[in-house]
């Protein structure tokens, strides 16, 4: 029963994963998804490890109701979410079709973006995962910016962590990025 709720989340991230709808086949045969596995804590870490992001702080889902519970609210994977320092989320004054591609907001000062003076969004997202590695508390960060990913979507994933490296190699914000993984976890059936 639970494996079976657990195909059906990942079928629903699946069919919210793009920008453009696409279908399932086609994003595997694009290598844009693989099959899911279950992970782990150290497993996470190593694969961060292994693709050299530049993070502050790596979070995973800490349980199959977490799991459902945010899914349910933030459909698409990836999804970056920005906040100020008063975590205040920022967002773009039109609405973006692509949810992840936020990530790029601070780097261009075109975009007409706007403050939502809602700081219990921060803590309500954060409040789905569980800490996994802390590399730097940036406790005094300008920007807070949250991303999604996950092991089964490789080709997305990679373009996260690529424009993460980025901005960390430019210096040109103080920036606080926290990854949040949404992989199924070992464990959770035992729950």
């Amino acid at each position: 029963m639970k494996k079976s709720i657990q195909i059906l989340a990942v079928l629903s991230i699946m069919g919210f994963i793009s920008c453009k709808p696409i279908s399932m086949f086609v994003g595997k045969k694009t290598g844009e998804f693989i099959q899911p596995q279950n992970e782990t804590k150290e497993s996470i870490k190593s694969y961060c490890q292994e693709k050299k992001v530049k993070y502050d702080k790596l979070l995973m889902v800490g349980s199959q109701k977490e799991f459902s519970s945010f899914i349910g609210k933030y459909k698409h994977l990836p999804s970056v979410f920005i906040f100020n320092k008063n975590k205040y989320l920022i967002t773009t004054a039109e609405k973006t079709d692509c949810p992840w591609a936020m990530i790029n907001l601070l780097d261009h000062n075109v975009v007409e973006s706007k403050i939502v003076q809602d700081t219990l969004l921060f803590d309500e997202i954060l409040s789905n995962f569980s800490i996994v590695d802390s590399i730097s508390g940036n406790q005094n960060a300008d920007y807070y910016i949250l991303c999604t990913w996950a092991k089964f979507a490789p080709k997305m994933t990679d373009a996260v962590f690529a424009t993460i490296n980025k901005q960390k190699e430019e210096h040109k914000i103080n920036v606080c990025h926290i990854l949040l993984n949404v992989d199924l976890q070992e464990g959770w059936d035992s729950k």
